[in-house]
């Protein structure tokens, strides 16, 4: 476990080391946890206070945006926000409070021309869901609105399939005092490693149907293909679908979905999956939002009903922004049990967490990063080894989007995975490297 804790641990304490840097002024910090609190009049009053001093700085002026606007102060909040949006064009945060300020001023067509460069800026769905209630309000999308994309890349996979280098593993039964079998078990080789150079094209579509100002309904479907130039045994092509209801309420947004998905391997069935989910999203003053999820999944396999899976998992996640840096930290724990009798070897409980960080860079620059770790326990023993499985995952992920116009953006990323089981068998490392062009519209 040391050796997947010890990368997260050493990027928290950098962004910690960070976060102090920007929050390193008492009075910012103690305006911040009021305002993240719920103390919206102390935090007021201070904010006040301070604007002769910090009035154009970027993290201040966002702020204080946000209280002028609880305040109903929307001439305060605009100047506020527009500063901010000049100083930091990729702020969505701060452009959505902006759009909403000129609603509330009556003027619409600003509110409208700031709304639409949101949504041009492939932001997060719930981001999405609040400009569209938005924009439905004005009278300018009661009708829906449809966004997309598609992506075309080339990239290199060392291992496709998946499993371990080694030639040899270690036997779970041997026995040194008895001696009645050997310590190591030879693979074949024609069960190794395998590496391949790929290209992948992949496209979405989501439609968003505002029912009132409140209510809509959301459709997404995306298309995923990917051909291995050396491993076509590998090739996968994926589809996946969703529909979804959407309720705002006040700072909070709640959804309910339901998710298919096919996955083909080969262009052979691997996996069918259906989901049923239900997630919220609070906002809240001072750059943070929280959100929560909780998952009930059905995974078949076509060709071993025995993997054939139930799967419940709830997720926790809290993101704080500060200027161009968004943090994003989460926890999952999950339980799976099998379908069908005989298949325990193939459920598991689990516990998950990640932390997600990206710098909006100026130029039209955006780097990111993602560590991801989970444990896992399986329910029954292995047939083959006689032993049930522990594994330790962890997955690292570097990666830079390169804006080079509204719709056009160019991405190369770098994804390291190792898989440690105490079965040497499931062990394994793989990292891939792509770069993509993407053309959203």
């Amino acid at each position: 476990m040391e050796k997947f804790l010890k990368p997260l641990v050493i990027a928290l304490a950098i962004t910690t080391g960070s976060v102090a840097v920007a929050a390193g002024n008492s009075d910012l910090e103690t305006l911040r946890n009021r305002m993240t609190s719920g103390d919206t009049q102390a935090a007021w009053k201070q904010a006040q206070q301070m604007r002769g001093q910090w009035e154009s700085d970027p993290e201040f002026d966002y702020l204080y945006g946000l209280l002028a606007y609880d305040q109903g102060m929307y001439n305060d909040a605009q100047f506020s926000l527009e500063r901010v949006t000049v100083a930091e064009p990729g702020n969505v945060q701060a452009r959505l409070a902006l759009a909403k300020s000129y609603y509330k001023l009556g003027d619409e067509h600003s509110a409208a021309r700031h709304f639409e460069v949101v949504k041009k800026s492939n932001p997060p769905a719930n981001v999405m869901r609040d400009v569209n209630h938005y924009m439905a309000e004005m009278g300018h999308s009661r009708s829906g609105s449809l966004t997309g994309f598609v992506e075309a890349g080339l990239g290199h996979d060392d291992n496709v399939n998946s499993t371990t280098g080694d030639s040899s593993i270690a036997n779970p039964s041997y026995n040194p005092l008895l001696a009645t079998s050997d310590p190591l078990i030879l693979l074949s080789p024609d069960s190794g490693r395998e590496s391949s150079n790929y290209n992948f094209l992949q496209g979405g579509l989501d439609y968003y149907q505002p029912l009132d100002s409140d209510t809509g309904i959301e459709a997404s479907g995306r298309v995923g293909m990917r051909h291995n130039f050396d491993s076509n045994d590998y090739d996968n092509n994926l589809y996946r679908g969703s529909v979804s209801v959407v309720q705002a309420i006040g700072k909070d947004q709640l959804r309910g979905t339901f998710t298919a998905l096919n996955n083909r391997t080969s262009d052979s069935d691997n996996q069918n999956y259906y989901s049923l989910s239900a997630d919220w999203t609070h906002y809240t003053y001072g750059g943070w939002s929280l959100s929560s999820a909780v998952f009930f999944n059905e995974i078949f396999y076509p060709d071993d009903d025995l993997r054939d899976i139930y799967q419940y998992i709830g997720n926790f996640a809290a993101q704080r922004r500060f200027g161009r840096l968004s943090n994003t930290f989460g926890l999952i724990i999950g339980d799976e049990s099998a379908r069908n009798n005989g298949g325990d070897q193939n459920a598991r409980s689990f516990t998950g967490a990640y932390y997600d960080v990206n710098y909006d860079l100026s130029g039209g620059h955006l780097v990111y990063g993602q560590i991801y770790y989970q444990d896992a326990h399986y329910d029954g023993a292995d047939p083959f080894f006689n032993q049930t499985q522990d594994t330790q995952f962890g997955q690292y992920t570097l990666g830079w989007d390169w804006h080079l116009s509204k719709p056009l953006r160019l991405r190369t990323e770098v994804i390291y995975g190792n898989n440690d089981s105490d079965i040497d068998y499931y062990s394994y490392e793989r990292t891939r490297v792509q770069t993509g062009l993407r053309y959203s519209f």
